[in-house]
């Protein structure tokens, strides 16, 4: 079957078209999770855009936690190895992190939804529109397995419904069907590094390299 014939086969079995994007979303999510890299890639991809649309139903967000890799060039303080810690001067911080000990940092995020009276909940980097001062699920990993009754039940494979996903993606999710208002314009924000004793001129952090400014979207 052609991309649009898988599409119109997955809508037939859902109240609405909503229902079916959201039960293809949840299916491909436990799928994706064994799959090869590259997969999950085009997946995410997938999701984050579908979890753009529907931000207009979510109940809450959450921070479920913070992931940083460290510099490998220096140590935790974030001081060139060769020096002596203790009596160690800003001259001394890492270049490679810029002092701060960290080479990279992302956050993850949940998003609880309530789609046409159907709770679901999605891990993703992507911010939500409303967080709440409540800490999210933290586990090494999210969702569950199938059972036998809904392997038996589950008649598209992944390959199937991401080349389907993809296909509504591209096809039907146009800027004339969105389902949330235009965003928010970026807010910018003035990097504290700016301030810091001993910091050389010029040297800022990799996001507020332009004048000490960064941007919050």
């Amino acid at each position: 079957m052609t991309s649009p014939q898988l599409w119109e086969n997955w809508c037939a079995r859902s109240p609405s078209t909503v229902q079916a994007e959201a039960a293809a979303i949840w299916t491909a999510n436990r799928l994706a999770k064994d799959a090869a890299p590259s997969v999950k890639h085009r997946f995410y991809e997938v999701k984050d855009a579908w979890l753009q649309r529907v931000q207009t139903c979510l109940v809450e967000g959450r921070i479920a936690r913070v992931e940083r890799r460290y510099c490998r060039a220096c140590n935790p303080l974030g001081l060139d190895p060769l020096h002596d810690d203790w009596h160690a001067s800003t001259d001394d911080w890492c270049e490679r992190c810029d002092g701060t000990g960290i080479w990279d940092e992302r956050t993850l995020y949940v998003h609880s939804l309530d789609i046409e009276g159907t709770r679901y909940s999605f891990h993703s980097y992507m911010k939500p529109a409303l967080l709440v001062d409540l800490p999210g699920e933290d586990k090494e990993t999210y969702g569950g397995q199938f059972t036998e009754t809904e392997w038996e039940t589950l008649w598209l494979p992944l390959s199937g419904l991401l080349r389907m996903l993809r296909y509504v993606m591209m096809a039907v999710w146009t800027d004339n069907d969105r389902r949330i208002p235009d965003p928010m314009p970026p807010q910018l924000l003035t990097c504290h590094c700016r301030s810091w004793p001993g910091r050389k001129p010029g040297m800022h952090h990799d996001q507020c390299r332009k004048g000490g400014i960064y941007c919050l979207s």
